[in-house]
């Protein structure tokens, strides 16, 4: 609801506003490692679109099997950063 709330304060014209939803992927770089369920997304969609005429679209997740999905590339490269100024 903030994000409608932010558009609708902007007066930012709806039609001209489409939402990708990238789920992130498992990593251990976030809180509890885990994307959103199918069905807090699909709420979250419904909400943007019934309360703020917000369309929105849930993308597919791809590259989890080669850790190379949305938020899993950063999380090697910052464990890797980490390490490597621990060893300084």
């Amino acid at each position: 609801r903030t994000l409608g709330r932010v558009l609708r304060r902007h007066n930012i014209r709806r039609d001209m506003v489409h939402i990708n939803l990238i789920p992130l992927n498992p990593t251990g770089g976030f809180g509890s490692g885990r994307p959103s369920g199918k069905a807090n997304v699909e709420a979250f969609v419904k909400v943007l679109e019934d309360e703020f005429s917000i369309k929105a679209t849930p993308r597919m997740r791809r590259g989890i099997d080669i850790e190379a999905g949305c938020g899993q590339l950063k999380a090697v490269v910052k464990k890797k950063e980490e390490a490597a100024e621990q060893k300084r």
